[in-house]
């Protein structure tokens, strides 16, 4: 049976997300390590921009989202608001095609494809090309037919079939079998033959695109990822620079408030129980104590960094742990900037965000924010 005070405390978590009791047990933006990775996750390698055919967005959502299989291919054609199940590339019907053809032949082959419901596959893109202008190109194609066959980017595919002229046809059975023929569109008559590769039939032509990822290995080792990853990190202080920007305090202050939140609907717990009862005020102060000191500053303000490390020793003489918390650094110094201040307070700062700012009533800085009994103190410093 859940205790009175664990009630009160779920009750908090539930209703408080940013309450000051929790700010205990979090650090405010997972500090630097944080920051990182958000702004590492957040950037496709710029790798899109090298030549010999920058790649752009519609790649990016290809890495992310791949084709509905666990390999690098793509679909760039066909009916996309019904497309179909994933595909394999052991059982089905293949159109292999490339640019390389004359243009009456490749339109052939796509309106052929399309009657067939059979897949047509290319292995890369063209040279000088971007990924978007490819895709634009075989959609052109296939807007001038009454039906669009299924298209694939899927150089495995060429791969697993040795596909080194088109058109070809493939015909993929189950048990690992299959059947070819090069320079015929003709699916009835493969039909009729068992599995085996039945050569060429008519005229074929030579693959021109590149194999699409080797193209992308080759453009990926000329990255400097050393590189691309510093400029990635810096750059978060440029999309992120929107620091919180508070007035300088101009003598010391010192007030107290009452933490309590009001409970604005009824809480039950999974087995029915109430948790909290709408109505109820709740004092985080005397469910979970604030054990911390929390001290506020700008970074930017040399009188700040040395008035929030003289606050910081005297609560450390009281047993108080610290968490220094800065409004605003140096963006154009990024995280060298926060190096320095880490390795100057001896330990990880925190950024300060606009909810967080407002939560704890900071007006001005540098502040000092701590529980005081049933309440809490925020007091204000004229920095030295």
């Amino acid at each position: 049976m859940p205790t009175q005070s664990f009630k009160i405390a779920l009750a908090l978590s539930l209703v408080m997300a940013s309450s000051v009791s929790t700010a205990d047990n979090m650090d405010f933006l997972d500090r630097s390590k944080q920051i990182a990775k958000e702004a590492e996750s957040g950037a496709i390698p710029a790798w899109l921009n090298l030549a010999p055919s920058p790649l752009d967005a519609a790649f990016q959502r290809i890495l992310k989202s791949g084709n509905g299989t666990s390999s690098p291919n793509a679909a760039i054609g066909g009916d996309e608001n019904n497309p179909g199940p994933s595909p394999s590339r052991e059982v089905g019907k293949w159109l292999f095609v490339s640019f390389s053809m004359p243009e009456r032949e490749f339109m052939e082959a796509l309106a052929y494809a399309a009657d067939e419901n059979a897949t047509v596959v290319l292995r890369g893109i063209d040279a000088g090309s971007d990924l978007g202008s490819f895709i634009k190109k075989v959609k052109g194609f296939g807007k001038q037919l009454k039906k669009a066959p299924n298209t694939l980017l899927d150089p495995i595919l060429f791969r697993k079939y040795r596909i080194d002229a088109v058109p070809t046809l493939v015909e993929g059975l189950p048990g690992h079998q299959a059947k070819s023929v090069k320079g015929l569109l003709n699916f009835a008559w493969l039909a009729k033959k068992p599995p085996g590769d039945y050569g060429t039939r008519g005229n074929t032509y030579p693959v021109q695109e590149a194999d699409f990822i080797e193209e992308m290995q080759k453009r990926m080792a000329q990255i400097d990822w050393k590189a691309q990853r510093e400029k990635s990190i810096q750059g978060y202080w440029q999309r992120h620079g929107d620091f919180v920007s508070l007035p300088e305090a101009s003598q010391d202050t010192t007030v107290r408030f009452d933490p309590s939140i009001v409970v604005t609907q009824d809480i039950r717990l999974p087995d029915g129980n109430l948790l909290a009862q709408k109505g109820q005020r709740i004092n985080p102060q005397q469910v979970m104590p604030m054990a911390k000191a929390y001290i506020f500053f700008d970074a930017t303000r040399k009188g700040q960094i040395s008035k929030a490390k003289e606050i910081g020793r005297e609560m450390g003489a009281q047993g108080k742990p610290v968490v220094y918390i800065a409004s605003r650094i140096d963006a154009e110094r990024g995280w060298d900037h926060l190096k320095e201040l880490e390795g100057e307070f001896g330990m990880p700062v925190s950024l300060l965000t606009k909810q967080l700012g407002e939560r704890f009533r900071i007006k001005r800085l540098p502040s000092l924010v701590k529980g005081d009994g049933d309440m809490l103190s925020i007091s204000e410093y004229r920095p030295n």
